[in-house]
């Protein structure tokens, strides 16, 4: 959509809307769509498994639920990440994955590169990346941040997204 208002400052100035969506499924994107209240996106229509959403009542319910779909390797997917809010919390799943003998890697603000697999992260690191499954853990601390860190989490997944 091209829109063309007028002169301001004697220049023409033009508006471009980019409102198409490309990286996700039909699924994800329009579950972002009702978290950031964007209307009129275009989808494309490649469809795949519905965006799952559970409340969990310990950490290690949590960890088998991600273990239990998480599907990277030889057979499965590339990459997978596990996102959270703060980096204190991706820290600690990081650790309780690890020493369930998780194949697992670690991204904080001194990274420099990731890894294929499961990685792990917060919902900031992550924004520009993308991966083929997501495993969004918002945990019950309200949070200024929520909103924007759940569109974030639910535009890095390509294929999966799980809440």
């Amino acid at each position: 959509m091209l829109q063309v208002p007028a002169k301001i400052l004697g220049k023409e100035i033009r508006q471009l809307s980019l409102n198409k969506s490309y990286r996700n499924t039909y699924e994800i994107a329009k579950y972002a769509e009702k978290i950031s209240g964007i209307t009129g996106l275009e989808v494309l229509e490649r469809h795949g498994k519905e965006v799952e959403e559970k409340a969990f009542s310990s950490v290690d319910d949590v960890m088998e639920e991600v273990m239990s779909h998480l599907n990277v390797g030889d057979d499965g997917y590339e990459t997978a990440a596990l996102i959270t809010m703060t980096e204190e919390e991706a820290y600690d799943i990081y650790r309780l994955l690890k020493n369930r003998g998780a194949e697992v890697s670690y991204v904080d603000r001194n990274s420099s590169a990731f890894k294929k697999g499961l990685t792990v992260t917060t919902f900031y690191l992550a924004k520009g990346l993308e991966f083929d499954q997501v495993f969004e853990l918002r945990g019950k601390k309200e949070n200024p941040l929520r909103e924007q860190a759940e569109y974030i989490c639910a535009t890095r997944a390509l294929q999966e997204l799980y809440v």
